[in-house]
């Protein structure tokens, strides 16, 4: 068999074209060569759109969206594009997989340079692990000036609802990349998040937060708490996204928070419940008073200040978008009810938080039977945070 043209390998389109095959043989047309080459014409002419990060919650989302959309080819960066969370994307119509290292500058600019694309999502992944922020850092505002180098048409760029809580470091280090945006020039579009629906999941969240058999919840749950609780269907982001991108200069300049329910903490647990057929409970995965505790041992301990500061927000003051506004943009959205099926979402496991947390102040060298220990895990002191300040008031 014949190899194919050089220039389809430097194009890196053997992939896309195959695909394209499987995508005709599955449909069964009446005349399967014509319908081959209507759909090899139609690729060759789509706006390219790369994603970066293709591979996790947020970036394979996005192409899920950008796929099922079917106006742009989707340029899919990734480290391994062979891994397991590649494949899976890599079967759907209109997706190129592209090995890159998106942490070396150069190899990123010779990506851009190479496949020259229309449209760009960007996102960072922070896992609040030491030296994460300067690498979201890096990467974000190279992205940045990359389109600006190449003539990127549209970047959408990854945010969080508001930018809030505007302390927390993980957000601290977004709006940085948020204003080198604004002032580059590159037409942009921010979309941002509150707290994943998929954080329950065990699959495509946190995994720290998994929704077990009978419990949910997340830092300070508070069931006597009626503030509502705003989540995001991280699915839904990538439509929303696709849309942005397809519209074009009429969403330049906009960040569009994107929440697809309000409810209060009891109103979640009904909602699991009734899915899941058990009557669930509530439990705190990381409890506010071991954490205040363990803080008050390590110092100015920026991780675990993030932990008390995410769990303060969520429980006093979380995110205040208009929903039903959004709404009426984009009639899509789920519910919480609806997102939890459509994902088909079953219980998890159930997580021992008391062995997590165990874990947790072990890692900070805290041996069980010390003193330190008893006092984080055992004490029944309980200490007072102070937002406003991110300090420790005692009682």
């Amino acid at each position: 068999m014949a190899s194919n043209p050089e220039w389809v390998k430097a194009m890196g389109l053997e992939d896309a074209i195959a695909n394209s095959l499987v995508e005709v043989i599955k449909a069964r047309p009446e005349n399967p060569i014509k319908a081959l080459g209507e759909k090899l014409v139609k690729l060759g002419s789509m706006p390219t759109c790369l994603v970066m990060n293709s591979t996790g919650t947020q970036g394979s989302a996005i192409v899920r969206g950008l796929s099922a959309a079917n106006h742009f080819q989707i340029l899919a960066l990734t480290r391994d594009p062979t891994g397991e969370r590649a494949n899976k994307i890599n079967k759907l119509p209109n997706v190129r997989m592209v090995k890159v290292n998106a942490n070396e500058p150069e190899e990123l600019d010779q990506t851009f340079a190479s496949l020259k694309p229309d449209a760009v999502f960007s996102m960072q992944p922070n896992d609040l692990s030491p030296g994460a922020a300067e690498a979201e850092i890096k990467q974000g505002l190279h992205v940045v000036d990359l389109c600006k180098k190449y003539k990127v048409g549209h970047v959408c760029v990854s945010g969080v609802a508001q930018y809030l809580p505007s302390n927390l470091s993980d957000i601290v280090t977004k709006l940085q990349i948020k204003e080198h945006l604004i002032q580059s020039g590159v037409p942009y579009t921010i979309v941002g998040a509150g707290w994943f629906i998929e954080n329950w999941f065990h699959t495509g969240g946190t995994a720290l937060t998994v929704a077990g058999p009978k419990h949910i919840g997340y830092m300070n749950w508070d069931m006597a708490n009626g503030r509502k609780q705003q989540v995001t269907y991280v699915e839904d982001m990538g439509k929303i996204v696709a849309q942005v991108l397809q519209e074009g200069s009429k969403w330049h300049g906009e960040q569009i928070d994107v929440i697809n329910d309000e409810l209060t903490t009891a109103e979640i647990v009904q909602v699991f419940s009734e899915h899941n057929g058990v009557e669930m409970e509530p439990h705190e995965l990381y409890p506010m008073a071991h954490l205040k505790r363990l803080l008050k041992k390590v110092g100015d301990d920026p991780a675990v200040k993030d932990f008390l500061t995410l769990g303060t927000f969520m429980s006093e003051t979380n995110w205040s978008v208009d929903v039903a506004a959004l709404k009426a943009k984009f009639p899509y959205l789920k519910t919480l009810k609806e997102a939890l099926a459509h994902a088909n979402y079953a219980p998890q496991p159930e997580h021992d938080v008391s062995k997590m947390m165990h874990e947790l102040v072990e890692m900070y060298e805290f041996k069980e039977g010390s003193d330190e220990y008893k006092y984080i895990m055992e004490s029944d002191e309980q200490l007072n945070w102070d937002i406003s300040t991110r300090s420790l008031v005692e009682p």
